[in-house]
């Protein structure tokens, strides 16, 4: 935070809203009265922490998105930009009998060791771990030995054509309905509807493990209908309309045009504490 206060920025960006660290960035900056933006690293989430918008400006992945702010009361300061992160590049067509895509998010192991045993009917599948497991012990010993570790983006495998992705409550979901890939949305342990609103029917079919082989069989069909896949491409559009070199211009173009941004309160700042309850009344 010396850093922040020392080198008066005229503008402070952050990618997570709700983390403490970022926060503890916004609090400065607003102390020092430097205007701060939003640039999401994932798709919104419809959780506590995604209904906060504790920055002056917001650049958003798309209509959608907005939408889901304006809902929430957020009157200005929201814009379209796109995800500058990925490029996508639907493939012709789909592999239908290609390998599966499993896309696992860190839980604890046991947990994971269910999703697995679900698997083993699937004689190919590509596993592509979330990065904060990449090269950890208790992760790797999960993986049948006939499986295969995918160590880059899961994106790449979305882009040679994979059949169909199966994952819980994650933002690769929509990486994959951008290159109109059926989804599976793996429910366990009573887990409720998915945290990313973009995770619905038709276009993510969820289920739970006893019934992932009968889902995946129908995720393999939809795979080679053009028609669904069309849709599911448009419905990804919606969240998120601009990406790779056309996404990376236009985030640029909004932070100079937010280098000159009139000052204004935050979006949407659900942290703040009412002045009764700073007064003790």
């Amino acid at each position: 935070m010396a850093a922040l206060r020392g080198a008066h920025p005229r503008l402070l960006v952050v990618a997570s809203q709700h983390s403490t660290a970022s926060r503890a960035f916004i609090r400065v900056a607003q102390e020092q009265r430097i205007t701060t933006a939003y640039l999401p690293h994932a798709p919104v989430a419809d959780t506590y922490q995604y209904r906060d918008l504790p920055t002056q400006l917001a650049g958003l992945r798309g209509a959608r998105e907005v939408e889901f702010y304006r809902r929430l009361g957020v009157t200005g300061g929201l814009d379209v930009v796109g995800n500058p992160q990925v490029a996508v590049r639907p493939p012709m067509q789909l592999d239908r009998d290609g390998p599966i895509v499993f896309a696992p998010s860190p839980r604890p192991p046991e947990a994971l060791a269910v999703q697995v045993d679900a698997l083993r009917f699937a004689e190919h599948v590509v596993v592509s771990p979330h990065p904060r497991m990449q090269g950890r012990d208790e992760y790797q010993r999960l993986w049948p030995s006939h499986w295969t570790v995918h160590a880059g983006r899961t994106v790449d495998l979305f882009a040679a054509g994979a059949p169909c992705a199966i994952q819980t409550s994650s933002g690769v979901a929509w990486e994959a309905m951008a290159h109109g890939i059926p989804v599976i949305e793996l429910i366990q342990d009573g887990v409720g509807a998915p945290l990313y609103p973009l995770i619905q029917e038709p276009f993510a079919r969820a289920c739970g493990p006893a019934d992932l082989h009968a889902t995946v069989a129908q995720a393999r069909r939809d795979a080679a209908d053009e028609g669904f896949r069309s849709a599911t491409m448009a419905w990804a559009r919606e969240w998120c309309e601009t990406t790779g070199d056309d996404a990376i211009r236009r985030a640029v173009e909004w932070l100079v045009r937010s280098l000159d941004a009139p000052r204004q309160e935050p979006l949407l700042d659900s942290w703040r504490v009412p002045e009764t309850a700073r007064d003790g009344r």
